[in-house]
């Protein structure tokens, strides 16, 4: 990865991505409550260094997707059902990905048990030194 090629809505797509496999990770191999949750597109400020030119496509990508613009408080919204929702309910499933505050099945690509492993494995050795 270097300035020339790095793309920043492909690097968070694959952090989105890594959530969702860690979190299903987590659950095998630790067999503790975990879950992913993707707050949505949130209105704040976080893309004000972003160009006129890399933002017009991000957004035509976001009203292509027909998501919506939350507040920071609809975005909250998701995090906290999934740390609220009681374990032993039909709404909580464990390893699962919320959106909108409800499960929502990933991409095929989040349910690659090599990737998962890889991407903990990866995690656990570059973390050692702070665990």
């Amino acid at each position: 990865m270097n300035d020339k090629n790095y793309n920043g809505f492909h690097q968070y797509q694959q952090s989105k991505l890594g959530d969702i496999l860690l979190a299903k990770e987590f659950v095998a191999r630790h067999n503790m409550e975990a879950v992913s949750a993707h707050p949505g597109v949130i209105r704040t400020n976080l893309g004000r260094h972003i160009s006129i030119w890399d933002l017009i496509p991000l957004i035509f990508r976001i009203l292509m997707s027909g998501q919506t613009f939350k507040t920071p408080e609809q975005g909250a919204a998701t995090t906290v059902t999934c740390a609220t929702l009681p374990s032993d309910s039909n709404e909580f499933v464990n390893g699962a990905h919320y959106d909108d505050c409800a499960i929502k099945e990933p991409t095929e690509s989040a349910n690659n048990e090599d990737d998962r492993k890889a991407l903990y494995d990866y995690c656990d050795k570059v973390t050692k030194k702070f665990q």
